[in-house]
């Protein structure tokens, strides 16, 4: 006859749930802490023990708060899979999981979520997810009377509030410190934070969402020139500035771009690190030090501001959308623009957001802004960014767990996509200059944030901006003029060829391309225009008398 396996108590599994969550799952914050308290500096041991004996208190008191019968083996059970599912990617890319990353991972497409599907997620979560969750499923559990248990718990708090109390007075110096200097520290622990930031972006995302206008008082002046105006703004993916060779990379990755007259702009820096929160960013009024999701979502962006002023607004999109910033403008998504020569079943190569263009031109009536949505360098399977004919930099990774893979396979991988969107560029340039007799055309190309390639441990991208290395933050950008789109707004191309160095950012986005259309509005920042300081006298003149206009400046009217 099998015997009756002993129950436990609730406290008991609580406890022993919280201890193996803070060993487990929480290697990249101890690996964090390590390092910044490593053991054997004086106290270093005693401090990081200390923290441990805390997190396991803190744990223990947030399940206590779910200890009831039937609800607290189903919190378990999901916090250690939730906990699994964020260790995995936490330490074997180095990301952080706030809630830009959990709203990079909701907005995503199922095909970015596949090539994270790797066998070393589906291991790490069996070992150390699934196996605990099912001993937790499994263990039979008591409770005691509703007295003892309230006794019970009541004592518990009160010496976990008193041990945790002690031991932060015992290592004062290290806690103040360290907690003063290193507050993303709490980014690091598991699940709770992870969990938190799900919740943050539940909340935003469930708020009524309503378009306020933004410079409402916008109004074109009248061209210079009777002709069309076609601007061609591609929106780059997880492009970082540092592998373009137009920036000084030591491979030749930018090979047809080197010979194009582009103006490379060397000094940029992204409003984030997720497209998720680059795109709504580069294309509102906010900039990256007043930006919050909830605001952006709050108002119109440039694209709506075109188009109200009388801009033909396209936006052609080869990701996973525009993050809400093209929600009220046409649009293509890359199935409308499928073909069979650029398109597989992994997607379609950006060369698809090329086809029918030309046609577009020739049916524009009036000037036209197209934006070019690419899907880039998007990690972590760069081998699939680009076509075969683009495999200059052999071998490459073929492993979306890239920790797997030697650095030099990740780094060929990836210069490969590079190596193809300078293809993509040279050839929309070359197709806009057969235009430029009839129209006047121009392009502009920025990145929407970098990538991570194994620098410091760390890959991919998505770590909080203010923490993210300069891999994730310093995205390329270049611009194209036609002798026609120059002429027409007193361009001095040689003026902006001199300026090239100077630090920009994505916050001049908008204001840029309001300075291009030529578009009055108190919103408008002379500051903030890349062009500006670039233009003719006629121009020159129009702009400040927008400049002086402003007061106060009124994004949102």
């Amino acid at each position: 006859m099998l015997k009756r396996r002993p129950a436990v108590g609730a406290l008991t599994l609580t406890l022993g749930a919280a201890a193996f969550l803070a060993i487990a799952s929480n290697l990249a914050f101890w690996r964090t802490l390590g390092a910044l308290a490593p053991p054997d500096s004086p106290g270093g041991a005693g401090f990081l023990a200390a923290t441990f004996v805390i997190l396991v208190v803190l744990l223990n008191l947030i399940f206590l708060l779910f200890a009831f019968r039937f609800v607290l083996k189903p919190v378990l059970i999901g916090a250690l899979l939730i906990a699994a599912v964020c260790a995995h990617f936490m330490g074997a890319y180095g990301v952080v999981i706030d809630r830009d990353m959990i709203q990079n991972v909701a907005e995503t497409d199922p095909r970015e979520v596949r090539d994270l599907l790797t066998s070393g997620l589906v291991l790490h979560v069996l070992l150390l997810g699934a196996l605990p969750a099912a001993g937790v499923a499994l263990l039979p559990l008591r409770f005691g009377s509703l007295r003892r248990e309230l006794v019970t718990r009541l004592a518990v708090t009160g010496v976990s509030v008193v041990l945790a109390g002690a031991l932060v007075a015992l290592h004062f110096k290290e806690f103040s410190l360290i907690g003063r200097q290193h507050g993303e520290l709490r980014l690091l622990i598991n699940p709770t934070s992870p969990i938190y930031a799900a919740l943050r972006f539940l909340r935003g995302s469930s708020e009524p969402q309503s378009a306020l206008a933004i410079a409402a008082d916008a109004r074109r002046s009248s061209p210079a020139k009777g002709r069309k105006t076609l601007v061609v703004l591609v929106v780059g993916e997880t492009a970082r500035a540092a592998s373009f060779s137009l920036n000084g990379y030591a491979r030749d990755t930018n090979p047809l771009l080197s010979r194009q007259p582009v103006v490379n702009f060397t000094q940029v820096s992204s409003c984030g690190t997720s497209t998720a929160v680059s795109v709504p960013c580069m294309f509102g009024a906010l900039g990256r030090a007043e930006y919050s999701d909830h605001e952006a979502k709050r108002r119109e962006s440039l694209l709506d501001v075109l188009q109200r002023v009388g801009v033909n607004v396209l936006w052609r999109d080869n990701n996973s959308g525009c993050k809400s910033t093209c929600d009220r403008v046409p649009r293509q998504a890359g199935t409308e623009l499928r073909k069979p020569v650029f398109c597989d079943g992994d997607g379609c190569f950006d060369e698809v957001l090329l086809e029918g263009l030309q046609a577009y031109i020739d049916r524009l009536d009036g000037d036209g802004l197209v934006v070019l949505h690419q899907q880039g360098s998007h990690g972590p399977a760069y081998w699939k960014r680009s076509p075969e004919a683009f495999k200059r930099f052999l071998p490459e990774c073929h492993d979306a767990a890239v920790e797997s893979c030697s650095r030099e396979a990740i780094v060929n991988a990836y210069d490969n996509t590079i190596l193809y969107t300078d293809f993509v560029l040279s050839r929309l340039i070359d197709l806009l200059a057969r235009n430029a007799e009839r129209v006047d055309t121009a392009m502009l190309y920025v990145s929407d944030h970098g990538e991570s390639l194994g620098e410091h441990g760390i890959y991919l991208h998505g770590l909080p901006w203010r923490l993210a290395p300069d891999e994730q933050t310093r995205v390329p950008m270049l611009a194209w003029l036609s002798d026609g789109f120059a002429e027409s707004r007193a361009i001095d191309v040689e003026c902006l060829e001199r300026r090239r160095h100077e630090p920009v950012s994505h916050d001049h986005l908008f204001h840029s391309m309001l300075g291009l259309f030529a578009v009055e509005t108190r919103a408008y920042s002379p500051a903030l225009d890349l062009f500006g300081p670039c233009r003719g006298p006629r121009v020159a003149h129009r702009a400040s008398a927008i400049g002086t206009a402003a007061k106060p400046r009124t994004l949102v009217e």
